[in-house]
């Protein structure tokens, strides 16, 4: 093992600590980092393989879920049947509903949509409408903005806002479900509810390893 000394040309200087070459790594050494990363750029292909598989398994069950067995039970006439060891599969509808945001970039017709369907929940179902006010305040104003908060209709000074009133999806939709259980009819189409039917497979909750 190689020592440096250096030493300062100054006389009265005190001498630096002798500095050492890092130890060369022996063959077996790198031959064991070699076989590591490897290892772990084998691991690595894997994952990414299995995550493919993944995401192509889930769209497969998905088809099968929401397409293929909702049809072949619709077709055979059947909304549950036995599989066997305890388990069985049941058609379950999912309701989901919405009214877009006046505002939305996203939605096609949007303030024409929010206004058909806040119109007939106001008629249906008041309660579920919320009212929302959007307001851009510059730097330098916090005061203004306090005093907005406190009073809207009694600012000084004009901000421009918006207005909005929404309803929540999911709370909607809870809704409308309730609306079917009643036997009740609703404007879908002004809702924007969709129904999805979902074929579940549903294993029995004994331990074992019965075979479907």
């Amino acid at each position: 093992m190689k020592r440096f000394h250096s030493h300062s040309d100054q006389p009265n200087a005190l001498p630096i600590d002798d500095i050492e070459e890092a130890p060369a790594p022996s063959a077996k050494q790198l031959a064991a980092v070699i076989e590591i990363a490897r290892e772990q750029v084998k691991l690595q292909r894997l994952v990414d393989k299995l995550q493919i598989d993944l995401q192509a398994a889930k769209q497969r069950l998905t088809a099968n879920k929401s397409v293929l067995l909702p049809k072949a039970m619709d077709t055979a006439g059947v909304t549950a049947t036995p599989l066997g060891g305890g388990a069985h599969v049941e058609i379950e509808t999912i309701v989901t509903a919405s009214v877009p945001s006046p505002n939305s970039d996203r939605v096609e017709n949007a303030e024409e949509r929010n206004a058909v369907g806040i119109k007939y929940c106001d008629k249906h179902c008041p309660d579920l409408v919320k009212n929302k006010v959007t307001a851009f305040f510059p730097k330098g104003l916090e005061k203004l903005f306090a005093k907005f908060l406190r009073d809207l209709n009694k600012r000084k000074q004009q901000v421009e806002y918006t207005t909005e009133r929404t309803v929540h999806g999911a709370t909607l939709a809870k809704w409308v479900r309730g609306q079917d259980k009643l036997g009740k009819s609703v404007d879908e189409a002004a809702l924007g509810v969709h129904r999805i039917k979902i074929a579940e497979v549903v294993l029995p909750k004994k331990k074992g390893k019965d075979k479907i």
